[in-house]
């Protein structure tokens, strides 16, 4: 918030500069619309602020999604009682478990699988072995 403030200013201070070293007068001609002399710093600052308003305008829509999205997602949190990383989880993440749910048991049954699939993957090999050393 406060970079975006000290921007704002700088932005300001700039244009100050600038329209104080830009005096001269212009005519200003926009399909039939014309104008009497108009200070070249004034017509570039009011080009420059309808800029940013189009930008804004054109910005509204994208921020109406996220923050109805932010809420909704916000809404499905505290209606599940669940904390965000639990949500996560639940929704297939590769996230592990919280440290509670489990604790040694499961470490211990993990292990387990572990040790027992690498002795399937060591027999396997050692069968295709013996398959190709016989042909």
């Amino acid at each position: 918030m406060r970079i975006a403030l000290v921007f704002s200013l700088l932005i300001a201070l700039v244009a100050v500069i600038f329209a104080f070293e830009n005096p001269d007068p212009v005519n200003v001609e926009f399909l039939t619309l014309r104008s009497q002399e108009v200070p070249l710093a004034l017509v570039i600052i009011v080009s420059l602020l309808t800029g940013v308003l189009v930008g804004a305008l054109f910005s509204v829509p994208s921020r109406i999604r996220s923050r109805s999205r932010i809420k909704k997602l916000e809404k499905q949190i505290t209606d599940s009682g669940s904390t965000p990383h639990e949500t996560v989880v639940k929704k297939g993440s590769a996230a592990p478990p919280p440290a509670s749910s489990g604790g040694a048991h499961e470490t211990s049954r993990l292990a387990a699988e572990t040790q027992q699939m690498a002795s399937e993957a060591q027999h396997r090999a050692a069968g295709s072995k013996r398959s190709s050393d016989n042909e």
